[in-house]
């Protein structure tokens, strides 16, 4: 089987075992698709997505850890990862009980607050573009609740 079918067998098999709540089966399977195609952006995006659903909250670390490689060797898209970590970011630096969030780490908000001036920069409209995510409704008070706090905060990115 050729090089991108293969990929594109792999691609179906992991949203077929993500609707079946398999997300670590369906990160395996997009692992084994990036073996295949490393710096392809779709892959990348499509990892990112069951990487959060895995480790997000357990892990956040190793979400981080994915996002800062991805931007440090420019593969993929840089606004959508920049958008990715800060939501990272929020995770690390904030604690949420009952839902009210609380900074608990500056260092870790102000770098996911520069990171979004960054993605404000290279996409003004970021509204319209996480809807092409799929982040919608993408709720910059929940995905951001922590980094919203700080003063620092895009004031663009509150409606």
């Amino acid at each position: 089987m050729p090089k991108q079918e293969e990929v594109e067998a792999l691609v179906a098999s992991a949203y077929q075992l993500n609707e079946q709540g398999k997300d670590q089966d369906a990160l395996d399977v997009i692992e084994r698709a990036l073996s295949l195609q490393p710096d392809d952006e779709d892959l990348l995006e499509l990892k990112s997505v069951f990487l959060w659903n895995v480790t997000a909250y357990r892990s956040p670390q190793t979400c981080l850890d994915f996002g800062n490689d991805c931007l440090a060797r420019e593969v993929g898209s840089e606004l959508y990862f920049r958008v990715w970590r800060a939501r990272v970011l929020d995770i690390m630096g904030c604690r949420y009980d009952d839902g009210t969030p609380e900074v608990t780490d500056v260092d870790k908000c102000l770098t996911g607050i520069a990171d979004l001036q960054r993605a404000l920069e290279l996409e003004p409209n970021l509204f319209s573009k996480a809807e092409e995510w799929g982040w919608v409704p993408l709720s910059w008070e929940e995905d951001f609740g922590g980094l919203r706090l700080l003063p620092e905060f895009p004031s663009k990115l509150i409606r």
